[in-house]
């Protein structure tokens, strides 16, 4: 990594910088990406005095010849042989809060992102996912492990503190340059970075996150994260599966953000099934066929006590499932485990159907045969409220004069925020 350029009359171009990976020996081919070239290593010195080679962490002067040293100022340079250095401007990357910045790391926000002598603007998109066993998420970041593109991962909205380092004590035998061990986590936090310009970099190279808009007189530490980049410019060909070519690929991966949706009863159909009302009301995609076979399950709630926002639950909830589509109107078919509900009697009644219109005719001839056929209506009515409240028993009374209890139809899914168009799963 090159922090200062300039020219030397007779010898060439003096490139200072450190090593950060590998090894650079005199006469070794270099590579300067940002501006397509390849140059020969004519002499290598470290504190002013010359060497034949310089390794990871050194820090060295580099002098090539025929470059002229106006043109580049900081930046980066490989060797010429491997696939070193990539340019990114979406990658995915391992993150941790910084302990003294007391503001939220929030993924809504943009932030400037410093990779290398780099800083440009960008985005987040915060994801998670819990190890198996603690692992020691650093010297997993720095041995290039990297990151599952076929794996799940579970959404975030912001960085929790628990993401951040905490560091152990040193072994007992520990040299003075060793670094600080950090405690292992059970759990590694990601971000999917989105660069507003692209940063010519390498896999494992570490990042700041800033919060460098904030006023500079307050008394707040602006840098809010730090992490190490896992993967190169994230391409379709990293996934397991394939997808739609219009389709983003950093929107392919797998991030999970648990849901919860209540379903009211519309219709009672027997003792184990039943017609809800539409599911998909406020939904951006309003096609209810992505809920079938999702499972659901039904509480029996008693009434809130004062003072609290939740009422006591009833014995088990009673799982089921999505069966079926019903209608064009966003209505579905529940079917659970076992009875509970009670047996409707008598077919539902079609609203402006034949029975309305024999009923209405009858008042219309027979009188007061009329009037008790409109009654059976009322009634008939009364029935479909009491099951679209609760569902039978729901609505019911309790014994020993113990408060009413109601349905609550809970639908436990799972949606993929990174998708274009939600995809649940």
């Amino acid at each position: 990594m090159v922090d200062h350029c300039f020219p030397i009359k007779g010898q060439g171009t003096v490139m200072t910088g450190t090593v950060l990976q590998g090894l650079v020996r005199v006469g070794d081919e270099v590579f300067l990406p940002d501006h397509q070239l390849t140059k020969k290593v004519k002499g290598i010195q470290m504190f002013k005095k010359p060497v034949q080679q310089a390794r990871k962490g050194d820090r060295v002067g580099v002098c090539v010849t025929q470059f002229n040293a106006e043109q580049m100022e900081r930046g980066i340079v490989c060797g010429v042989g491997g696939k070193v250095v990539t340019t990114i401007r979406t990658c995915v990357a391992r993150v941790h809060k910084v302990r003294f910045h007391k503001l939220d790391v929030e993924q809504s926000l943009k932030y400037h992102i410093t990779v290398g002598h780099t800083t440009v603007m960008g985005t987040m998109r915060l994801f998670s996912r819990k190890l198996d066993g603690a692992t020691d998420g650093a010297a997993a970041a720095a041995a290039g492990g990297g990151f599952d593109f076929g794996a799940t991962y579970d959404a975030v909205d912001d960085l929790p503190d628990t993401s951040r380092w905490v560091y152990a004590s040193p072994p007992a035998d520990a040299e003075p340059e060793d670094h600080m061990p950090v405690k292992p986590s059970d759990t590694d936090y990601f971000a999917v970075l989105q660069l507003e310009q692209p940063v010519t970099t390498y896999v494992g190279s570490t990042i700041i996150i800033s919060r460098l808009d904030t006023d500079v007189h307050a008394h707040v530490c602006r840098i809010a994260a730090h992490g190490q980049i896992l993967t190169p410019e994230i391409k379709s060909e990293m996934f397991p599966s394939s997808f739609p070519a219009e389709t983003e690929p950093w929107r392919m991966i797998a991030v999970i953000k648990p849901k919860r949706k209540l379903i009211t009863i519309d219709r009672v159909l027997d003792e184990r099934s039943c017609i809800s009302k539409s599911i998909t009301q406020g939904s951006q995609n309003q096609d209810p066929a992505r809920f079938i076979g999702a499972k659901i399950a039904l509480k029996r709630v008693k009434p809130p006590a004062a003072g609290s926002e939740a009422g006591e639950v009833v014995g088990e909830p009673v799982q089921g499932v999505i069966e079926a589509p019903f209608g064009n109107s966003g209505k579905v078919k529940l079917r659970f485990s076992e009875d509970v509900f009670d047996k409707p009697v008598g077919k539902p009644r079609r609203r402006g159907g034949r029975r309305g219109g024999a009923n209405r005719g009858a008042k219309k001839e027979g009188g007061a045969d009329g009037a008790a056929a409109e009654d059976a209506d009322e009634n008939d009515d009364d029935e479909d409220a009491g099951d679209a409240a609760g569902g039978g028993n729901a609505a019911a009374a309790d014994t020993d004069g113990a408060p009413k209890t109601r349905m609550e139809i809970e639908l436990c899914y799972r949606k993929r925020p990174f998708a274009t168009h939600h995809r649940f799963v």
